[in-house]
């Protein structure tokens, strides 16, 4: 009678976490969050990846039947990113969407279409081998009615297949999402910039100054979430205020036009006057992160920065080293290498000889369990289909997704 009144949802949600519970015991690491839009991607080779935690590759959208179109080729980033122990989400959503991908978005997360929709980008996540959604719906797309049951429901889907889901947030529409959303979240990108740009050409200032990432830290922990979660943003460029427009400058474009610009965060060029985020001020958002237990940083963009001495990524690694902290804590769990996958027959696990094994299909039911032997697993009676596989010996224990073919 008791379990009959339980929502479903919360039942649903519940069963996912006990299933796919990590049994490693990680430390709460400091985390590192960089975005790469697609057009960045031709600076795959110009980007240490071992200073940072988490890649969001920026982004992919729905086109009108509801498939997830990315217009890059994913493997390369995945394979650099991997090999560092940087894991890679998929951002959905972005400031600038298309039409059809908006239209999708409002038809298809409703009760009626919204499974599908999420089949689609989970196909999309285990397809090719990333480690998380990032929901980046802003403006307009959070204030739909229907964007709470969207994310609540891709969470459900996500904790099934072992896959995080982190979400970039601005304050400005902060007050439309319901607060149980806003706990869920594994991660909050916070959006701390643009407070002023192009839009506002009569509001010249600073777009980013320390005040709105301390009024944001407050408002979203606020709001429920775990400062452990909370990822505070940082712009990796800045807005010209000129009399008729408002152009942007990358960090690297900033410094090379400006050598002496380093530790600013504005100056007067020909045209107007130039606003960003210099690195003393990289360094004091860093600290505030740290005193605070902030979950980590976020970069908006990656491929903005100066690969080189004047590198606001390699000034975020310094600070971070300056405080004992080190990346990448769960560095065994991606040394622990699956392969091949998809598998057909056997899969082996390199770092592993014996221990145990669970697999469990998409609906959370455990389809296989036995001896790992040499460092393998039989597949052979597996049936075609995504499974998360549960490692375990006396040393440690983790999952890892799979698709046998």
């Amino acid at each position: 009678m008791f379990v009959s009144i339980l929502n479903t949802k919360l039942m649903k949600r519940i069963l996912a976490l006990l299933i796919f519970t990590v049994f490693i015991n990680q430390a709460q690491a400091f985390k590192v969050v960089g975005y790469l839009p697609t057009y960045r991607f031709e600076m795959l080779n110009n980007i240490d990846f071992s200073k940072i935690t988490h890649v969001c590759a920026s982004f992919a959208n729905p086109g009108s039947e509801g498939e997830f179109i990315f217009s890059q080729n994913l493997e390369p980033l995945v394979e650099k990113a991997h090999l560092a122990n940087c894991k890679v989400f998929i951002s959905i959503g972005g400031g600038g969407l298309s039409t059809v991908a908006e239209d999708t978005y409002r038809n298809k997360t409703d009760e009626a279409n919204r499974p599908a929709l999420i089949h689609s980008l989970m196909s999309f996540v285990l397809e090719n081998n990333l480690d998380g959604v990032d929901v980046d719906l802003e403006g307009s797309m959070v204030q739909m009615s229907t964007y709470d049951d969207f994310v609540q429901d891709l969470m459900d889907s996500a904790k099934v297949h072992n896959i995080e889901v982190s979400a970039a947030l601005a304050k400005w529409t902060g007050s439309s999402i319901e607060r149980e959303t806003v706990e869920d979240y594994d991660l909050l990108n916070l959006m701390s910039y643009d407070n002023t740009g192009p839009w506002t050409l009569s509001n010249p200032g600073q777009h980013s100054p320390m005040s709105q990432t301390t009024g944001d830290f407050n408002y979203w922990s606020g709001r429920g979430a775990y400062k452990k979660n909370i990822i505070i943003g940082l712009p990796f460029y800045g807005y010209e205020f000129q009399v008729a427009e408002v152009p942007a400058w990358t960090w690297c474009e900033i410094v090379s036009a400006y050598p002496d610009s380093l530790y600013q965060d504005e100056i007067m060029t020909d045209e107007g006057l130039l606003y960003f985020n210099g690195i003393s001020t990289i360094e004091d958002k860093v600290q505030y992160a740290i005193d605070n237990g902030a979950g980590g940083v976020m970069i908006w963009e990656l491929g903005q920065d100066c690969f080189g001495e004047n590198s606001l990524l390699n000034v975020i690694d310094a600070k971070l080293k300056s405080n004992k902290i080190h990346l990448n804590q769960d560095e065994l769990a991606f040394n622990l290498s699956v392969y091949p996958n998809p598998v057909t027959k056997h899969v082996h696990i390199a770092g592993i000889l014996e221990g145990v094994f669970r697999l469990y299909n998409p609906a959370g039911s455990v389809v296989k369990t036995g001896d790992i032997k040499q460092g393998s697993i039989d597949m052979s009676s597996v049936k075609k289909g995504f499974y998360i596989l549960q490692i375990q010996n006396e040393k440690t224990s983790f999952t890892h997704r799979l698709v046998k073919m």
